[in-house]
């Protein structure tokens, strides 16, 4: 099966690290969005999250945010 985009090969150890870190302080939620309209002012740090219905995105936000 051809997927439509490309699998990228697994992070090394330090891109890891900083993957950890980028959730290791405090993070907050701050808004949903459906279109590229309601996106917040580029004030901070942002992560988007975005996929296929029932893939675990609420799941994950919720495990990040406490």
């Amino acid at each position: 099966m051809q997927l439509p985009f490309p699998l990228v090969e697994d992070p090394d150890e330090a891109t890891q690290e900083r993957g950890r870190k980028l959730f290791a302080g405090q993070t907050e939620f701050l808004k949903g969005v459906v279109a590229m309209s309601g996106l917040p002012d580029g004030d901070r740090l942002e992560v988007c999250i975005a996929g296929r219905s029932n893939v675990g995105k609420s799941s994950l936000i919720n495990a990040l945010t406490g």
